[in-house]
């Protein structure tokens, strides 16, 4: 539990200081294909109920590493159709 708070506390606090697009982490931020496809394929087998969020939120994370450039176009149209159509 206290690793929990000091992650939330350290990511609240990089947002605070940098904003939300400079201080995204994660798969959908370094352009991950693989990693995310993995996401889905698990949740579909375990939490049909969830897809939909991830993908949601995936999308928003997407739009936040677009809007600092991070991503190469090819990868972020790809990264954009495997959460819309997965």
């Amino acid at each position: 539990l206290n690793n929990f708070k000091e992650l939330i506390h350290s990511s609240i606090s990089n947002t605070l200081s940098v904003g939300s697009s400079k201080a995204l982490t994660g798969p959908i931020a370094r352009g991950s294909i693989e990693t995310v496809r993995l996401h889905l394929l698990e949740l579909r087998k375990k939490r049909k109920d969830l897809i939909s969020l991830y993908r949601t939120l995936g999308l928003l994370a997407l739009q936040l590493a677009s809007n600092e450039k991070r991503l190469p176009k090819k990868r972020l149209q790809q990264m954009k159709r495997m959460l819309k159509f997965r």
